[in-house]
């Protein structure tokens, strides 16, 4: 884990999710870059040019000032040393996507509203419209999640070829940790797994000894997933979007929107 990359718009619930980026930065060693986008303000055609350059000069100064007092802050509260910061103008979700492939980062960290707001507010955020677009690894903090060492995690898997490499990444990132892995796969009722499930299975289960593999049985995904979580008082959560298959669409009908909008557990998606 080298570079994480965490988008903050300033808000109370943006800056919750910045101090579990932190402590996640500090486990690691990874550099934690902090991004702001700014949008253009809007001015006058015919007064365009003097008027936006002064206006975007004194935006980009307000925002320098903010994130580099979250900076200090960061650099106080957790002694970490390698952080940086960026504030740059255009469309939040273009830039966060655009900055985590230009910098190559391994891991994007964004807060979410959480069950607590309307679904609406959610869903019309920029943590969302990121999920959809986003090809590397994203962790989800729901408001009033609190970091914690990761001791107990799970993976929910399709069984699928593609898991094996996802679920390699999530182990290398929370070894540091030693956790007690659960394997989650739903069962519908009567449903068996199929030979390549059983394949895939086996592979991942040779990745680690602490592998605790759990076929969960119902007619809901999200459910079964869901009421796991809380019962097994699960720390962290990672799980594909995908395509229409086991997880069906991630924008309809979605089981992973539903999972990130209904638990207070950090969730590492996978695209």
């Amino acid at each position: 884990m080298n570079k994480i990359l965490f988008p903050t718009d300033f808000s109370n619930n943006a800056n919750k999710a910045m101090y579990f980026a932190a402590e996640v930065a500090q486990f690691t060693g990874a550099d934690l870059i902090l991004l702001h986008a700014q949008h253009v303000p809007a001015v006058d055609v015919q007064e365009a040019v003097v008027i936006l350059e002064s206006a975007m000069e004194e935006m980009r100064k307000a925002s320098t000032i903010q994130i580099k007092a979250l900076q200090k802050d960061l650099e106080e509260r957790y002694f970490l040393k390698n952080i940086k910061t960026s504030v740059e103008f255009g469309f939040a979700r273009d830039l966060i996507i655009d900055k985590a492939d230009e910098m190559k980062v391994d891991l994007v960290i964004m807060g979410t509203k959480g069950s607590g707001d309307a679904i609406d507010n959610l869903l019309g955020g920029v943590t969302t419209n990121v999920m959809k677009g986003m090809k590397r690894p994203l962790l989800v903090i729901p408001s009033g999640a609190g970091f914690h060492k990761f001791k107990k995690i799970a993976f929910a898997s399709r069984l699928e070829h593609d898991d094996e490499e996802k679920f390699r990444w999530f182990l290398d990132f929370t070894n540091i940790f030693k956790p007690k892995i659960h394997l989650l796969h739903v069962l519908k009722e009567e449903e068996e797994l199929t030979g390549d499930q059983q394949k895939v299975l086996d592979t991942i289960a040779k990745t680690s000894k602490g592998i605790h593999f759990v076929p969960l049985n119902g007619s809901s995904i999200a459910a079964s997933i869901e009421k796991y979580l809380e019962e097994q008082q699960i720390e962290l959560l990672a799980m594909r979007a995908g395509d229409r298959g086991f997880f069906e669409d991630l924008f309809h009908k979605s089981v992973t929107r539903h999972v990130v909008t209904h638990t207070k557990t950090p969730i590492i998606i996978f695209h």
